[in-house]
């Protein structure tokens, strides 16, 4: 039997890229989360989701997504963002939801995830990771993500991205790590090999444009599922 899709999930979300405005001038890279609203990301999650899973929003904000799943009829539905006001928002609006169970929420970053490990079969990262040099912040949140998904569920994520891999450098599943992100951004290279190295097997990786504070950025949107590999094996994407 066919399961049932999401399909009729949907909200008019601010990283729309039908209308985005145009970046203007040099700006100071970020750093740390961001909410990173990727259209493209979230239609392929919603097209492989069924009413069966166990779902994780990272990112989740005032809980829009969340509660529009669980009122589509997924019932197993949990939230996590690091803004306590925007959980106590999504919260009120989980109660006066005509579903049960309503979603649940927490506040946390992905760094350090408050839940239990395993117990999820689809992540959806809204998260647009800007990380320090040295990179460890993404490693920690991917590790995250990896920990509380269960065997073979399935992460939808997305970087902000660099403009390009330097030439002959994209070969993720072999050779020595990749460098530093350049200007708090990743490139395809640097992202797909963190994957890997946490234990990931990347299933689809796609370009994107997002909207960051207002203003269109490149991203990096991957698919990618929890291998039965240890981290840190090679493992080839396709």
């Amino acid at each position: 039997m066919e399961p049932d899709r999401a399909n009729a999930v949907g909200r008019n979300t601010p990283g729309d890229p039908a209308s985005p405005p145009d970046a203007a001038g040099p700006v100071a890279p970020p750093t740390g989360e961001l909410p990173c609203y990727s259209r493209k990301l979230e239609t392929r999650f919603l097209d492989a989701v069924t009413r069966s899973d166990r779902i994780l929003e990272a990112g989740c904000g005032t809980g829009e997504f969340c509660n529009d799943l669980a009122a589509a009829g997924h019932y197993r539905v949990t939230g996590v963002d690091p803004d306590p006001a925007a959980v106590e928002r999504a919260r009120q609006a989980a109660v006066r939801l005509e579903a049960f169970p309503v979603p649940r929420f927490a506040v946390g970053r992905a760094e350090h995830l408050p839940l239990e490990a395993s117990q999820f079969t689809m992540v959806l990262a809204r998260i647009g990771f800007a990380a320090a040099p040295s990179g460890e912040s993404l490693r920690q949140a991917l590790a995250e993500l990896h920990r509380v998904l269960a065997p073979r569920g399935r992460l939808f994520a997305a970087a902000l991205a660099a403009a390009t891999d330097a030439p002959g450098t994209y070969a993720p599943e072999a050779g020595p790590p990749a460098g530093p992100p350049v200007g708090g951004r990743y490139t395809p290279y640097q992202f797909e090999r963190l994957l890997l190295e946490v234990g990931f097997k990347v299933l689809l990786r796609e370009d994107d444009h997002v909207l960051v504070a207002g203003r269109r950025e490149q991203c990096l949107t991957v698919v990618a599922a929890k291998a039965k590999v240890q981290p840190g094996a090679a493992t080839k994407a396709r």
